[in-house]
């Protein structure tokens, strides 16, 4: 049975994934994800793309949409600025685990 960086079973099929996501995304307060953020393990996916999108592509190792969605600035570890921003606004925020990685999407 091989597995994903993430420790998935590569043989789940997406469909499989997306509902799990799906059920595990929930909406949090930034500030519950500050040592995530401090370990550089928070990643922030803009509007326009899906989180639950995101985490699956992350759990099958999609390296190819993962590169261009880093590219486009559409995948993006969390800059200090946002974290700081979302810190003074005590944003609640939809997130996502794909172990060790957080995923993060605002949610106003």
């Amino acid at each position: 049975m091989k597995e994903s960086p993430s420790g998935f079973n590569l043989n789940r099929n997406e469909e499989t994934l997306r509902k799990h996501y799906e059920e595990e995304c929930a909406l949090i307060k930034w500030k519950e994800l500050d040592r995530f953020f401090a370990a550089g393990k928070v990643i922030e996916i803009k509007r326009g793309l899906s989180i639950v999108e995101a985490a699956v592509a992350m759990a099958i190792d999609d390296q190819s949409r993962f590169t261009e969605w880093v590219n486009s600035k559409t995948v993006s570890v969390v800059s200090d600025e946002r974290a700081k921003e979302w810190f003074e606004k005590e944003a609640e925020i939809l997130a996502v685990t794909v172990p060790p990685w957080v995923l993060v999407q605002r949610s106003d």
